[in-house]
């Protein structure tokens, strides 16, 4: 494993921002797979650095009873089923 220090003109956190940064050229991004790939299928990003990943991130949802609405239980579980490790 190899550590590198970089510098940046730009921090953000808005994928879409980046995203657009990237196609403008103006440096690289870290985007899903998913959210990236029509952008890369039309030759407007290039991934880079096949190789490499983040290290994955837990994501929890916060509710404030246990007694749901009937929407809110399906998005939690298409957030699960969606999110969930391949």
């Amino acid at each position: 494993m190899v550590h590198v220090m970089v510098s940046t003109r730009f921090a953000m956190n808005s994928v879409a921002l980046s995203c657009a940064l990237a196609m403008r050229s103006v440096g690289l991004a870290v985007l899903d797979n998913v959210l990236a790939q029509d952008n890369v299928t039309l030759g407007r990003l290039v991934r880079v650095l096949p190789d490499w990943s983040l290290a994955p991130i837990q994501v929890h949802a916060v509710t404030d009873t246990r007694l749901l609405p009937a929407r809110t239980r399906l998005f939690i579980d298409f957030l699960k089923a969606r999110l969930r490790e391949p």
